[in-house]
């Protein structure tokens, strides 16, 4: 049973000893290549997150969600002392996956609706609006005023993230994931958006080395146009 499975069925108590910690940390170090941030990270997030959206009144619920909390920290644990070839493909596995869209535009939207341009002028993200949207690659992008699209046509490639939009950290892990546009960096003027507060810290722990392996897998994952 993998890893996750096991710590699901057990419903983790508030008090966890070292020896789970040892556990947990032994089980995701064994795993294989295949066992990828796509794969045990990011659908957890995704349940945590939408525990906490829920706002918990009850303190039963309230336990659950901290027992989830707790997870997440022993799982970033395990996974920040796993072996490298455990957590990011190899080029061949890259190269060898089905191609995936040039640019992340689920329902037709770039960056979910958000301003790419207010990222730069605003120092946050600010969602973007119908009136005020402009197609490019295939794609459209919505923008917060007539000038932040002025501004993206004419230098659309200056403000659009990179990687096409998906998940830095799972690229440079080799892995294609959504992103939530409210977890971003500017690096050296260029935008990386994240998929949600895990990957971000993860990705924040070594921008440089991140980028690295990023680009060097971007330029390897099948691709097709929209």
């Amino acid at each position: 049973m993998p890893a996750a499975c096991a710590v699901e069925r057990n419903r983790w108590s508030p008090l966890v000893s070292q020896a789970s910690l040892d556990g947990t940390r032994e089980a995701l170090s064994s795993q294989s290549e295949s066992f990828t941030f796509a794969k045990i990270i990011h659908p957890l997030m995704k349940r945590i997150n939408v525990r906490h959206q829920q706002a918990p009144a009850s303190a039963r619920q309230l336990r659950n969600f901290v027992r989830w909390c707790v997870l997440a920290a022993l799982l970033l644990a395990g996974w920040s002392v796993g072996h490298p070839s455990a957590r990011a493909a190899s080029p061949d596995q890259i190269a060898a996956r089905a191609p995936v869209a040039e640019l992340n535009n689920k329902n037709g939207l770039a960056v979910k609706g958000y301003d790419v341009v207010a990222y730069f002028s605003d120092g946050r993200p600010v969602k973007g609006t119908a009136n005020e949207s402009y197609q490019w690659q295939g794609a459209t992008w919505q923008f917060a005023s007539p000038e932040h699209r002025a501004a993206f046509m004419r230098e659309a490639a200056r403000y659009a993230p990179q990687y096409g939009g998906y998940c830095a950290y799972a690229v440079a892990q080799g892995d294609i994931v959504d992103i939530d546009p409210k977890q971003w960096k500017i690096v050296d003027g260029k935008l990386y958006l994240n998929a949600n507060f895990l990957a971000q810290t993860l990705w924040l722990r070594d921008p440089a080395g991140h980028i690295k392996n990023g680009d060097a897998n971007w330029r390897i994952i099948p691709r097709r146009p929209l």
